[in-house]
């Protein structure tokens, strides 16, 4: 009996000693100090029990620091307790009792230490996280041990059950599962503390995102060896990379609200600058730069936060689309007289759209949002541009007014009135209405359908002027000399963006300008020399040099000029306009056969042979 109390003792004594050289060598981080006490742990067969001992010893220690560290009561009676220790002993001996306090301690803190408060609740966090760190560190070496650590031809982690074989896993989930219960209690309980994980989240998470890089720096060291042992189950490493969603799942609210402030912070200004439904003002954009750089900057302490702020700022963008496109007057776009006070106030619109473009380009990583704003800043201008480009279609339309069949010899006019009144309307609209947007590249490519249409409304009609002398030809090579400078205004915007654009209709006008030039009999060379000049306009050009029963295609069903341009506009393809070409010459042979003639007039057979290569 004395015998088994003198043995019981010593074990005792052995299991007291173990226990000390454990927590002295978890305290040091000294491998042979802990491998000693767990092989004594083996040998005393109480290993299974003594490892979770130990690691719900881990538990209770971090629930207490998060106790301590996030409760909103306790940080006020530490700042309680510093202030009293700067006021006079008189102050208070008639305020308080010792020890004691006549008011109720909050978890808010009041207005005049909500300073204070704030850094203690920082400091307590970063000494929160240290202490996790330390903890898993703790952790992941008794792990490490255990694996490392045989006898009797086994791990000592093997003489655990299953589900305790992954210390640090399953102590890893046990501190996030405390993590969020500590974290929404603290915020439930202080509004203070709420609201400074709230406002201030790139900070937490980047105090979140430190211990994860620690954490996942010491798991290297610790679980790498034993990670792919053949010998033992694969303990899985929750330190992973790939794994690195779990901790930040526990600050999931707090981002929300983050991103939910943020997206407030970027709407307000927008939304102040269309207050009264004027034009905005462009030096008021300054302020929506400061707060996009200063959310933008703030958030890149987390790729993932500053992602989530990218979206934000597209969101902003957005807004400030729809809140111009409100302002835009798509039907103030006549260019007859001056511009109106609707024009000026688009113009005004435009152009702060296009400096918020200049401004968030530089930042804002979406390109597609980008291209909406450039999508709205095109479709504000083109109403004017098709006004503008109508009232070229009048303009030239009025060369059939003008004689071009008398045998006169005029060559000493500069051009003819048409072009002259081109070129001064082009001039007026480019310096009254299009040069007042400051976004030229955008206003440049507007400009090319309009820079297209002046070159084929001319090249079409002029191919249509009957009857046509030897002086009208003249007339028409004058004035396809005058054309580029009658609409350099138009192709000199155009350069600024892409000048390689101009030369497909430079080209096109040569090439009419060498047919005008050439006798009708050499037109099917000429062809097959390789131009690139519409069939149709060289069907026109033959009907002009052809007698007056040989009718252009609308003149055989009774359009006016006017309407067969329109009809042009609309059947923009070759064939559609072959087919109307081929419909006049039919009506002719009809015609021809009518009158029971027993030719075909001069150059109908060159036209037909023109007609049938093409279709």
């Amino acid at each position: 009996m004395l015998s088994q109390r003198i043995i019981l003792q010593a074990k005792n004594e052995v299991e007291r000693k173990a226990d000390s050289m454990l927590n002295s060598g978890m305290e040091s981080r000294s491998q042979n100090q802990i491998g000693i006490a767990l092989q004594v742990y083996f040998n005393l067969n109480i290993l299974p029990e003594k490892v979770e001992r130990v690691v719900n010893g881990f538990v209770k220690k971090i629930k207490a620091k998060m106790t301590d560290c996030l409760d909103g009561r306790k940080i006020n009676i530490t700042l309680n307790e510093e202030a009293s220790k700067n006021n006079s002993a008189s102050q208070n001996s008639t305020k308080n009792l010792p020890g004691r306090t006549n008011r109720t301690i909050s978890a808010t803190a009041s207005s005049g230490n909500a300073a204070a408060f704030r850094s203690m609740l920082w400091t307590n966090v970063e000494t929160l996280l240290d202490s996790i760190l330390n903890t898993m560190s703790e952790a992941m070496q008794l792990q490490k041990i255990l694996v490392k650590k045989r006898d009797l031809g086994q791990n000592f982690v093997e003489l655990l059950n299953e589900d305790q074989r992954n210390i640090v896993q399953n102590f890893w989930q046990e501190i996030l599962s405390l993590l969020k219960t500590h974290l929404s209690q603290a915020s439930a309980d202080s509004s203070t503390i709420k609201q400074s994980f709230e406002g201030e989240f790139p900070k937490l998470i980047r105090l979140v995102n430190d211990l994860r890089s620690r954490l996942v720096q010491a798991s290297q060291s610790n679980m790498a060896a034993f990670n792919h042992t053949s010998e033992i189950p694969e303990l899985q490493n929750p330190f992973n990379d790939d794994l690195n969603d779990d901790l930040r799942q526990v600050l999931i609210n707090f981002e929300r609200q983050y991103l939910s402030r943020s997206l407030s912070r970027l709407f307000d200004p927008v939304n102040l600058m269309y207050v009264q439904g004027e034009a905005p003002n462009i030096e008021e954009l300054d302020q929506i730069f400061r707060i996009i750089n200063s959310e933008i900057a703030i958030a890149q302490v987390d790729k993932l936060l500053y992602n989530a702020v990218q979206k934000n700022v597209t969101k902003t963008v957005k807004l400030m689309c729809a809140k111009c496109e409100q302002l835009l007057d798509g039907s103030a776009s006549q260019v007859i007289g001056y511009p109106t006070n609707e024009q000026r106030k688009n113009v005004q619109v435009v152009n702060c759209l296009f400096a918020f473009y200049v401004g968030i380009e530089k930042v804002l990583e979406n390109p597609e949002v980008l291209k909406e704003i450039e999508v709205l800043i095109k479709s504000a201008i083109e109403p004017l541009m098709a006004s503008i480009s109508d009232a070229v279609e009048a303009i030239i339309l009025t060369m059939h007014n003008e004689d071009f069949k008398t045998e006169e010899d005029k060559s000493t006019c500069s051009s003819s009135p048409y072009l002259k009144e081109l070129q001064t309307f082009l001039h007026r609209v480019h310096l009254e209405f299009l040069n007042k947007f400051n976004c030229k590249t955008l206003v440049a490519e507007s400009s090319v359908p309009l820079f297209f249409r002046c070159y084929d409304l001319f090249i079409m009609h002029s191919s249509m002027i009957k009857p046509l002398s030897k002086m009208g030809q003249d007339k028409l090579i004058k004035d396809c000399d005058t054309l580029e400078e009658v609409i350099k205004p138009i192709s000199d915007l155009i350069t600024l963006w892409d000048a390689s654009i101009l030369e497909s209709k430079v080209q096109e006008l040569r090439e009419f300008r060498t047919l005008l030039r050439s006798k009708t009999e050499d037109f099917p060379a000429l062809l097959q020399s390789g131009m690139t000049i519409r069939k149709s306009v060289i069907l026109h050009m033959l009907f002009s040099r052809a007698p007056p029963e040989l009718k252009l295609p609308h003149q055989s069903v009774n359009w006016s000029i006017s309407r067969y341009s329109t009809w042009l506009e609309d059947h923009t393809g070759e064939p559609d306009r072959l087919q109307l070409v081929q419909g006049a010459l039919e009506s002719y042979v009809a015609s021809t056969r009518a009158r029971n003639e027993k030719s075909y007039a001069y150059p109908y057979n060159i036209m037909l042979g023109i007609l049938q290569s093409a279709k």
